[in-house]
This record gives structure tokens, C-alpha cells and sequence, in this order.
């Protein structure tokens, strides 16, 4: 005689129950995960912004020559300033020596990023508060007319506490943006005319 074995499994109530948790789960995890990419990306994004300033402050000085850091949609020419679009590196040996922040004709192309992320970066001058289409380092490594300039990366939905920036001071040094005073938006901060010191939060 055989021995039935009762089959064991899923009611439709546990079933139903399963889904429901599963459901809530996801709900629960897909802000965190939003906000994760988000951060990643504006990271990287400000990793990469680092990576050219250091890169071509060091080929002025090594290469004894102007190189210059223009804003670029095709990472063959410059554009108006369009930062999110991507950028290119070069020898910049127009107007006498000292750039015009163009690659012009013979000049030489040693780097180009093409940018496809969701953040939003701006380069700015921080004392003139405007836009700024290229930065240009000098042979000795320092910004050319020992200005400073301010790089910062907004998420789409500009969202403050997401922001991050660069701040490049006159020597040519870059610098990580900080939550200076932890109110959970990170601040730029930079020494003005007199040396005083100031911060103001980052601003998309």
C-alpha cells in the first residue's frame, strides 16, 4: 500500500502576504537607491573635474608651456560654456604666450572628457560671481591672472544638499568643497581680497 506524502506549500493568503512585504520593501528602498545614484554620480563627476585641473596644472609646469581647460560638446573644440557637455586640455599657445582659452589651429589636444551624466556642473569666478568658459594654468602652475575659479555639480533636481564643488585657488591648488558649519550643505570657501576668509553654501 503506498504512503501518501501531503504536498506542502503556499496558501493564496501567504502568497498574497509575501507580495505585499515585497512590495513594501521595494517602496521603502527605491528613495535610498535614488539617492545613492545621485550622490555617486555627482561624485564622480567632481572626481573627474579634479582629475583635469590637477592633470593640466602639472602639464604646464612639466611641459614649461600655458595649457588651458575649455568646456567642450565634441571634445574637439571649445564651446560657450557649456560644462555639461564635457571639457578638453590642451597647449594653449595664442595671444603672445599667454591663451586665449581656444584651441585654435596647430595647437595640441592632450586630453578630451565628453560628459553624458544627469549632474549639472558650472564654473564660476568666485570674486565676479559670472561664468567662466576656460581656465588656463601658467607655466609655473599658477590660474592665469591669478584669478580663482569655482567649480560646481548639482543633481538635475537641484537638490542643495547633493551639490559638491572645487575650488581653485590662485597657486593653482584644488580644493574639495566641505560642510563648514554642518548644516548638511556643503560650502565653498575661499580667502577674499583682503584675506579674509568666506563661506556660502553651494547653491543650485
Amino acid at each position: 500500500m503506498k504512503k501518501i506524502i501531503p504536498h506542502s506549500g503556499f496558501t493564496l493568503l501567504e502568497l498574497m502576504l509575501t507580495l505585499l512585504m515585497a512590495a513594501v520593501l521595494v517602496a521603502l528602498a527605491a528613495p535610498m537607491m535614488d539617492s545613492t545614484i545621485k550622490t555617486q554620480s555627482i561624485r564622480s563627476l567632481q572626481r573627474d573635474f579634479h582629475s583635469a585641473l590637477v592633470y593640466a596644472r602639472s602639464e604646464a609646469v612639466t611641459r614649461n608651456r600655458v595649457i588651458s581647460v575649455c568646456s567642450s560638446s565634441n571634445g574637439a573644440s571649445c564651446n560657450a560654456g557649456v560644462w555639461s557637455d564635457g571639457w578638453i586640455i590642451f597647449i594653449d599657445s595664442s595671444t603672445a604666450g599667454f591663451g586665449n582659452g581656444v584651441l585654435d589651429n596647430g595647437e595640441t589636444l592632450l586630453r578630451a572628457n565628453v560628459y553624458e551624466g544627469s549632474a549639472v556642473p558650472s564654473v564660476v569666478d568666485p570674486d565676479a560671481d559670472a561664468a567662466v568658459s576656460f581656465v588656463t594654468f601658467s607655466l609655473r602652475g599658477f590660474t592665469y591672472n591669478s584669478n580663482r575659479v569655482y567649480v560646481q555639480i548639482c543633481p538635475s533636481d537641484s537638490e542643495d544638499s547633493f551639490a559638491r564643488g572645487l575650488m581653485l585657488e590662485r597657486s593653482g591648488r584644488v580644493v574639495y568643497s566641505r560642510d563648514d558649519n554642518g548644516d548638511g550643505v556643503h560650502d565653498r570657501i575661499f580667502q577674499n581680497d583682503a584675506g579674509v576668509a568666506v563661506s556660502t553654501n553651494l547653491d543650485c
